[in-house]
């Protein structure tokens, strides 16, 4: 009995960023399956490559005994005798590892946007390449990677050679249902943790071993949905934080998170994907919109401290880095090739913004908070953020930014037609207005007013080593607007414009934040960074950067300032709980909250 083998082309996610001398996990995991079930003859094995600096790795992966054909080329099932030339996109950016061979040339660029993908010929396999000769008890054995074809293409091809078996990496729910359809069931999987592959045997070829391996799993699965139902470890610690929090009767305004913890996913890759594919442009029809006006943000900011007792803060960027909105004509992309979720990566900050400039919208979402620094950057070139959860920002979160201004860009990008250059216009000037590094501290010190401010103590000891978005944002706003009279207890020498020094190390490569400041704003005891240099009857008002990273010094500083003059940060992603809201309220200091769900 001879055993045939064909394995389709790898995921291009998968294959993207794993290394051409590397054999990625979908060619490996099949190796190893056949190795387990080595029998007493080779078995006949064609394997599918688009990209052929890849083919060593493979051909190195079954050198020991089997027949093994390696065809470079693109499989297709709309070419059914002759061979041909197809157009693929090869993406190779060096920078961030990463090389991708696909036939969506708008996919290649987002995993590549700052290197533009080179079009390559590839060969069509079609099934008159990949036809083996078989006899009456021949088994084939088909493998596939859901992500690298359609269903639709799978199906055609089941349908088509009549294997015995189909072997499915990252099997989803449409996979399974088309398999279905044509007569195959589900037989266990040959490798991996739950959900990684899928076995189907046709139907009428099932035996009592694949039926005993199929029961073991499913039954696994029926364990594993009962258990879904068993609250998660963070789920159970946001349960118990809610329970103390109404036993002790506590402060309903120390709530500014109403999970208690309970992390929030952002969108699947998936998801915006699909998002992507769904906006029809064209540019040939323009609309505009209503940009939030200053009475609307500054009824959400009160609005806020009425009810919880805190100021909402936002990130911010510096001036020089918002650019003049580009004209219609000159935007050559319906929509940025910079998506979240891809593996792309840029080394030159005016580079990554001039590349979002080139479109009329930009995808951002929420990250793990709902401010989040990509929404800035979009706005900053003068692209129209495409934010696909915009309808759902919680009212005190980013109040800052134009938020009824993106939902209405959401509506109309979902009709077809893009931003009117009154609208990039628009959004630029909200942005200068209202999210600039100045205009964030001329916020600051109105919402405390603090008016009289002579020399400002700024404490943050992530620096000089780390960025923290709203940390270093907030001390380059106060050097703006105080210069030397702004002293930062653990300066940040990145900030300005004569640092020689490497930035790539820091979160963000840097941009954003790095070599921003003019030199002469740098106040003297920057130089050493010296604690015991500082006198602190020499300062009248305390900024902590990070009150979350810096809880134990504020306590300490807290002896030489009083609470109206100082000034507490919480920058993180996720809100307070409310065992801390109620700590940062026993000080008395102003305390401004970046994430606030509620």
């Amino acid at each position: 009995m001879s055993s045939l083998l064909i394995q389709f082309m790898d995921s291009p996610q998968e294959s993207a960023t794993t290394p051409i001398t590397t054999a990625t996990t979908f060619r490996r995991d099949l190796r190893n399956w056949i190795a387990r079930r080595q029998e007493d003859h080779p078995w006949m094995v064609t394997i599918i490559e688009t990209d052929k600096q890849r083919l060593p790795s493979i051909a190195n992966l079954w050198s020991d005994g089997n027949t093994v054909e390696i065809i470079n080329g693109q499989f297709s099932t709309r070419l059914d005798v002759d061979s041909s030339l197809m157009t693929c996109w090869l993406a190779d950016n060096a920078d961030a590892s990463v090389r991708i061979i696909v036939e969506d040339r708008r996919e290649a660029q987002r995993f590549s946007p700052n290197v533009a993908p080179e079009a390559i010929a590839l060969e069509a396999v079609t099934y008159a390449d990949i036809e083996q000769p078989r006899t009456d008890n021949s088994d084939l054995v088909l493998s596939f990677h859901a992500d690298s074809l359609s269903a639709d293409d799978i199906t055609d091809a089941v349908t088509r050679l009549k294997p015995t078996s189909v072997l499915v990496s990252r099997p989803n729910v449409d996979v399974a249902h088309r398999l279905a359809h044509v007569g195959f069931a589900f037989a266990g999987r040959p490798w991996g943790e739950a959900g990684e592959s899928a076995t189907y045997v046709a139907s009428s070829s099932m035996t009592a071993s694949d039926r005993r391996r199929a029961f073991t799993v499913k039954s696994g699965q029926a364990v594993e949905s009962l258990r879904s139902y068993i609250p998660a470890p963070d789920e159970r610690r946001a349960a118990a934080r809610k329970l103390r929090h109404r036993v002790s009767r506590a402060a309903l305004q120390d709530v500014l998170d109403p999970s208690f913890g309970v992390p929030q996913d952002p969108p699947s890759l998936r998801d915006v994907r699909a998002f992507i594919d769904a906006v029809p442009g064209s540019a040939d029809v323009t609309w505009d919109i209503e940009i939030d006006d200053r009475a609307e943000v500054d009824q959400r900011v009160h609005d806020c401290f009425d009810n919880f007792g805190v100021w909402p803060i936002s990130f911010s960027m510096h001036r020089s880095n918002i650019l003049e909105p580009s004209e219609s004509h000159d935007r050559s992309d319906l929509v940025s090739p910079i998506v979240p979720g891809y593996p792309y990566s840029f080394t030159n900050f005016a580079e990554y913004l001039e590349t979002y400039a080139r479109s009329h919208f930009a995808i951002t979402h929420r990250k793990a908070g709902w401010d989040c620094f990509r929404h800035l950057e979009i706005m900053a070139s003068g692209s129209a953020p495409l934010m696909l959860d915009a309808s759902d920002i919680p009212e005190f979160s980013m109040v800052h930014y134009p938020k009824h201004a993106f939902r209405q860009i959401l509506t109309h990008a979902h009709t077809g037609g893009v931003p009117s250059m009154r609208t990039h216009e628009d959004l630029s000037a909200f942005m200068t207005e209202h999210l600039t590094t100045q205009a964030m501290i001329h916020y600051l010190l109105q919402c405390t007013q603090i008016t009289d401010v002579s020399r400002v103590l700024f404490v943050d000891q992530q620096h000089p080593d780390a960025v923290d978005y709203l940390s270093t944002l907030t001390l380059m706003g106060l050097k703006e607007h105080f210069g030397q009279q702004c002293s930062p207890l653990f300066p940040a020498p990145w900030i300005y414009r004569d640092y020689d020094g490497d930035v790539s190390h820091l979160y963000g490569r840097g941009f954003g934040t790095t070599r921003l400041l003019d030199p002469d704003l740098r106040a003297d005891n920057e130089l050493s960074g010296s604690a015991a240099e500082l006198r602190y009857q020499d300062f009248d008002t305390l900024i902590i950067g990070s009150i979350s990273r810096n809880t134990e010094l504020a306590e300490q500083l807290a002896r030489y300032f009083a609470p109206d003059r100082t000034i507490w940060i919480h920058g993180e992603d996720t809100p307070p709980l409310p065992e801390d809201m109620h700590t940062y309220r026993q000080a008395g200091a102003h305390l401004f909250v970046r994430s606030i769900d509620v």
